[in-house]
C-alpha cells in the first residue's frame, strides 16, 4: 500500500507542472501571490520526506536523489511563497 500510495503522489507530480504551465503561460493568468499557493508548498516538502523514509525502509537506495531534490525545491517554493506573501501589504493599490 506505500508503494502504492507513493506511485499515486508521484504520478501527480508533472501533472500540477502541466497544470501551472497552462494556468500562467497559456491562459495567461498572472502569477502573483495567493494564500492557495501555500497548498502547493507543503505536499513537496512532505512529497520528499515520504520517499526519503520510504526509499530508506525498503531498501530502494536509487531513489536517494529523489528526496533531497525535492526538499531543496520545497524550500524554495516555501522562501518564494514567503516572500509573495510579505510583498502583498507593501504594493500599492491600483
Amino acid at each position: 500500500m506505500t508503494v502504492l500510495a507513493w506511485a499515486g503522489a508521484t504520478w501527480w507530480v508533472p501533472l500540477l507542472v502541466v497544470i501551472g504551465v497552462w494556468r500562467h503561460l497559456v491562459d495567461r493568468v498572472p502569477l502573483r501571490y495567493d494564500p492557495q499557493y501555500w497548498s502547493l508548498v507543503f505536499p513537496l516538502g512532505m512529497y520528499g520526506a515520504a520517499t526519503y523514509r520510504m526509499a530508506g525502509e525498503l531498501e530502494l537506495s536509487f531513489l536517494d536523489w529523489l528526496p533531497r531534490t525535492f526538499h531543496v525545491l520545497a524550500l524554495l517554493a516555501w522562501a518564494v511563497t514567503l516572500i509573495g506573501m510579505a510583498r502583498g501589504p507593501l504594493r500599492r493599490p491600483g
